[in-house]
């Protein structure tokens, strides 16, 4: 027998709060085309934070082991080059379970490693999270894209996790998630037991969601699957890519 809805996730948005989701639907560079869909959607203000240091640490996989540690550096984040992870390694900034190493030291399976980086320079990203509703035991808020929803690979302060708790919502529990470039309804729990239950009803599939997107001119098919991953075109703007992996962070 399906759970009960308790109260405390009973609830409804104002037609305000809805009508303010679509300020994120917006098609670059058609000037006031689609101004009867939507208003034109600029952000006010940009979320940037100092250069810090920042150790990151992780294990070695199982299908890591064998693997020299330059390689796996540059599988891992390639956003640095080759030569800049030799330079690093170089420089004593990639420890191996502790100690310094070289770039072509062959790998074990659950050894630490660690990198520091010195004066980290996040990718700037919306200040624009809205929070539209709350009570005792959950937060609902408004994502704007691009923004991850917890720290990883190049975020680790420009994050949503990082804003609420700025903002004085520390310890909140992540029910679900939206990619880094999707906006929309995030929600959060606010104890472990609000989240076990709310998380069962997206597993139970008793959670339908629904997305918008403006499109130029009518669409030929009546329904499409699109596998193509999304690339950054510039600032806060998004495009398909040639291939299925994305590279939108």
């Amino acid at each position: 027998m399906s759970a009960e809805i308790p109260e405390w996730l009973r609830f409804s948005l104002s037609e305000e709060a809805e009508a303010s989701l679509r300020r994120h639907l917006r098609y670059p560079d058609e000037g006031d085309f689609f101004k009867d869909v939507s208003p034109a959607y600029s952000h006010s203000r940009v979320r940037i934070v100092a250069p810090y240091e920042h150790t990151h640490k992780f294990r070695v996989k199982p299908k890591e082991e064998g693997s020299t540690l330059e390689d796996l550096l540059c599988a891992r984040f390639p956003f640095r080059s080759r030569s800049g992870w030799r330079e690093k390694i170089a420089q004593g900034l990639v420890l191996l379970g502790g100690r310094a190493t070289s770039a072509s030291e062959v790998l074990r399976q659950n050894v630490e490693i660690c990198h520091r980086n010195i004066g980290v320079v996040e990718p700037s990203v919306p200040d624009d999270v809205r929070i539209l509703y709350e009570n005792e035991r959950l937060l609902l808020i408004d994502k704007p894209a691009p923004m991850p929803v917890h720290p990883g690979g190049r975020y680790n302060k420009n994050t949503v996790i990082s804003v609420l708790t700025e903002s004085g919502y520390p310890g909140l529990h992540i029910v679900h998630r939206l990619d880094s470039v999707t906006s929309g309804l995030l929600l959060f729990a606010k104890d472990a037991e609000a989240a076990r239950i709310m998380q069962q009803f997206f597993v139970g599939g008793r959670v339908s969601k629904r997305y918008e997107a403006v499109v130029r001119g009518v669409p030929s098919e009546d329904e499409k699957v699109i596998t193509r991953g999304i690339v950054r075109r510039r600032g806060y703007e998004f495009m398909c890519s040639d291939g299925e992996e994305s590279s939108a962070a």
